[in-house]
């Protein structure tokens, strides 16, 4: 019987790369004297599991999911790149405008396709 098929993803960050597997996320940033830092981290749940194989719900999952890998990850490289490899927070007012703007692009969306 063959393995179920599983396509992996990634994205470019600072000084690094981010790759997605099948349950965990792997980052590696270059630090500013050239060592390379690598940061894994097991997916959590919801990103795994039933809901992510339902058609709908699957395609929002993955939307909020590249958000918040995608802050999350840049937000980790640009610190190693810069030195402060422990300072991994990302403030509450980025997921503030980061809601903000998700609401007004959904709704120029919709506004300017029923016009």
């Amino acid at each position: 019987m063959a393995a179920k098929k599983f396509h992996y993803g990634g994205q470019a960050v600072i000084e690094g790369v981010m790759i997605r597997g099948e349950k965990n996320m792997v980052t590696a940033v270059r630090k500013p004297d050239g060592e390379v830092v690598v940061n894994k981290e097991p997916l959590p749940k919801a990103y795994t599991g039933k809901l992510r194989a339902t058609p709908l719900i699957r395609g929002i999952i993955v939307l909020i999911e590249s958000l918040v890998f995608g802050i999350q990850t840049l937000t980790y490289s640009a610190n190693v790149a810069i030195g402060e490899e422990d300072s991994n927070q990302i403030s509450g007012w980025v997921w503030v405008a980061l809601a903000v703007s998700m609401v007004l692009r959904s709704h120029s969306f919709f506004w300017v396709r029923s016009s």
